[in-house]
């Protein structure tokens, strides 16, 4: 099962523009690849709904956390795919110039199986990353995007 991650970008042209930094919040969920879905676990069900399900349950689950810190909708950003694709095509697309991204600390062998995002995407990034070690909250509300896939 792999964690979620809750990113944020802020984009250095609409920083000029505002009297406060632009927030993004992004997104990444990736799901089980079809013809695992289609093969060993569902082979009378179509994907598209699994696809759509699970990306209603991210979106719902990011609302309520957003919510809870008054942060809106309009620049939420939800994508389907690999984390370390998805997010540096996002922050190349808007111009980002930094990336703060919440870390959940693993035990070794997590580490070999899954790996680390913010690690995998620091070579790729064209814009500067911070990496923040989650509280209690953030590591539930991960544990909680996990369980939705």
């Amino acid at each position: 099962m792999r964690r979620q991650r809750l990113l944020v970008i802020l984009n250095p042209a609409e920083l000029d523009a505002q009297p406060e930094p632009a927030l993004h919040i992004f997104h990444s969920v990736e799901l089980m690849p079809e013809p695992v879905f289609s093969l060993l676990l569902h082979p009378e069900s179509s994907y598209a709904p699994y696809k759509r399900r699970m990306g209603e349950a991210h979106y719902a689950l990011l609302d309520d956390l957003l919510r809870r810190y008054g942060i809106g909708a309009q620049r939420v950003h939800l994508t389907v795919g690999r984390p370390t694709e998805t997010l540096v095509e996002f922050t190349r697309d808007i111009g980002a110039s930094l990336v703060v991204m919440g870390a959940v600390s693993k035990g070794a062998l997590e580490l070999l199986l899954i790996g680390n995002t913010a690690e995998k995407v620091l070579d790729d990034l064209s814009c500067d990353i911070l990496v923040v070690k989650s509280e209690p909250l953030e590591a539930r509300v991960a544990a909680e995007l996990c369980m939705a896939s």
